[in-house]
């Protein structure tokens, strides 16, 4: 019998599972891929580990916090390739359209986590 879950724990799993997609596939299909392009995996599998962690912990606000710190440091980290991404949406050339596309990526998916989160956190 499958028990209800948190939204939270719900959104970070697909979330991070959406990180862990859009860092393999950056990978995959980049001209020359480098280790760096796997960053956005690397977020997703940490989300996935904290929520999971902290559904099954006595207090899962211990998961929800080290998701919202992941998310925000995701977020942060990959502000930078904004302007490339917007670039690319715009039709302007970019360095590198692979990775512009997955910067963009990053940061719309770590920005709604950290919105989901912390929502569910201020509920708590």
């Amino acid at each position: 019998m499958m028990r209800d879950r948190d939204p939270w724990f719900v959104w970070s799993l697909l979330l991070g599972g959406l990180l862990v997609l859009i860092g393999v596939t950056g990978y995959g299909v980049s001209e020359e891929p480098h280790f760096t392009a796997l960053l956005p995996s690397v977020l997703g599998v940490l989300v996935v580990a904290l929520a999971w962690g902290g559904d099954r912990a006595e207090k899962p606000d211990v998961g929800m916090w080290g998701v919202l710190a992941v998310g925000t440091l995701g977020f942060l980290g990959s502000l930078r390739g904004l302007p490339d991404f917007f670039g690319l949406l715009t039709g302007a050339e970019v360095g590198s359209p692979v990775a512009a596309a997955a910067q963009g990526a990053t940061v719309l998916v770590c920005a709604v986590l950290v919105v989901v989160v912390g929502l569910e956190l201020r509920k708590r």
